[in-house]
């Protein structure tokens, strides 16, 4: 097995573990155990439980933020980029499982690893989105808005929706159906309060 794949199956083994337990429960033996390799292996690799955890968070964000990239370039209105953006963000952290727990934990327990990371993803993707809403004024789609408070609106509506959909959906007794359904809708809902907020 070549360095990268072994380095490739150290970091899914300890994404699954830092998001079930936490940067302090996680051992790196379950690492280990679940990568299939030595511990020893892993220290060789990544030196630390600090630096594979460094490591893990960053493979965390670069994915969510390539998929920003990558679907929003594909995009010819910001109508449809807006649309877009919600269904990446929510498709992503339920695909996901715990990983936006695991991220908001992290985030109030003071880890500057997380902060970081966050920051870096906010800076390219937030930069990109203020490119877009400038290019949409310009061409007469939106109304002057401020970058910084339509990404705070969006996270506000998608990140208390997905929070709470284990919820709703166990507390309501929904079915996997139901649950999808649910989903779809607000994901309409999301993208029709933001584009009457902001369409001329």
């Amino acid at each position: 097995m070549t360095d990268t794949k072994v380095e490739e199956k150290i970091l899914k083994a300890a994404k699954k573990e830092f998001v079930a337990k936490g940067r302090g429960g996680a051992r790196m033996q379950a690492i280990a155990d679940e990568a299939g390799v030595n511990k020893a292996l892993i220290h060789y690799y990544f030196r630390s439980k600090d630096q594979l955890f460094q490591r893990a968070l960053d493979s965390a964000f670069s994915e969510l933020m390539n998929l920003f990239l990558l679907d929003i370039t594909k995009t010819n209105s910001f109508k449809e980029m807006l649309m877009v953006l919600i269904d990446t963000h929510c498709k992503f952290f339920i695909q996901k499982g715990n990983i936006l727990n695991f991220l908001l934990w992290e985030i109030r327990n003071d880890h500057d690893a997380v902060k970081e990371s966050f920051r870096r993803m906010f800076d390219v993707v937030g930069s990109l989105v203020a490119r877009k809403i400038n290019e949409a004024v310009k061409k007469g789609e939106i109304r002057r808005i401020d970058a910084f408070e339509f990404i705070l609106n969006l996270l506000s509506l998608d990140l208390f929706f997905l929070m709470s959909l284990p919820v709703i959906s166990s507390a309501l007794e929904f079915a996997d159906e139901q649950v999808e359904i649910l989903i779809e809708n607000r994901k309409r809902e999301i993208f029709r309060l933001l584009w009457q907020d902001i369409k001329k």
